[in-house]
């Protein structure tokens, strides 16, 4: 993502920042959680909510490949208005 989505890393007084191509900067979504989060905890949370987590969560119905995380992370980019779609260039 940081080389083929034009994304650059820059760090900054001891901190990561990601700026776009046309240089706006990208803001955290979330702070870290201030205190330990077990896996228990996490299953616990995720079963209150009705998801069943397991060992095929990230695998698609369809083609049955795990999923593509890159792409995962540029359609929220997206989403978010953080990252311009840009169609592919055509192959020369």
């Amino acid at each position: 993502m940081v080389h083929e989505g034009g994304v650059r890393l820059d760090v900054n007084d001891g901190k990561l920042v990601f700026t776009l191509n046309d240089g706006r900067v990208l803001t955290p979504a979330a702070s870290a959680p201030t205190k330990p989060v077990t896996v228990d905890a996490i299953l616990a949370w995720n079963r209150l909510q009705g998801k069943a987590i397991d060992e095929r969560t990230a695998v698609s119905n369809v083609t049955d490949r795990r999923m593509d995380d890159d792409l995962a992370v540029q359609g929220l980019l997206q989403a978010d208005g953080a990252l311009e779609w840009r169609p592919p260039k055509p192959a020369m």
